[in-house]
């Protein structure tokens, strides 16, 4: 059987055509309110919330503890900063994001309060929105890797506490899941107080 090139190309673009299309969120600029949905399939934090609460992010905690919202906003609302902070969306006092990559942290990820004390070798800078929507952390070194989360069954009170991807079994924990927090933006008016 003889195919002309004519023929294999209107049968690729098709094909190519009939593929499912990537879902296209609204684009978040520095200084937009989302919120983070945990993606991993057949685990049981897909589509979670990443919700924020004694210093430390969480995954499908069954209360999130806020000191200043209702029970029905059981999530984190976040703000980036222009370079390349990650902010909880609170009144005063301000709560910062932070990633503690060192050797005994292991990619330990937490939220300071106003001016209490970070550890020491806590990173706040380096988060950004990737094309797929997927908040990440680059890391700061030659090869500016992108890394995603892991959620470990380790949580307070039920649910899964967020730690940054690339570490095997971070600060002794077992049995994390990794996924991608995808961020979703959404107009928020409620500035919530986290409990720290």
């Amino acid at each position: 059987m003889k195919f002309t090139t004519t023929a294999i190309a209107a049968t690729a673009a098709t094909m190519v055509s009939a593929l499912p299309q990537a879902t296209q969120f609204e684009k978040i600029s520095p200084g937009d309110t989302f919120h983070i949905m945990s993606l991993r399939t057949g685990t049981p934090i897909q589509f979670g919330n990443m919700q924020a609460s004694n210093s430390r992010l969480y995954v499908n905690a069954p209360q999130q503890n806020e000191t200043s919202c209702d029970s029905e906003h059981n999530y984190a609302t976040f703000q980036l900063g222009k370079d390349g902070a990650l902010n909880l969306f609170t009144a005063a006092p301000f709560q910062a994001v932070y990633v503690d990559r060192s050797g005994m942290a292991g990619g330990a990820i937490g939220f300071t309060t106003g001016a209490s004390p970070a550890p020491k070798y806590a990173q706040f800078d380096g988060w950004s929105i990737n094309a797929d929507s997927h908040l990440v952390y680059t890391t700061d070194d030659n090869f500016k890797t992108e890394l995603n989360f892991q959620a470990c069954p380790c949580a307070f009170g039920g649910g899964y506490a967020v730690w940054l991807g690339g570490s095997f079994n971070p600060g002794g924990q077992t049995d994390c899941i990794p996924f991608s927090g995808l961020a979703v933006k959404k107009e928020e008016t409620v500035r919530c107080q986290y409990s720290f």
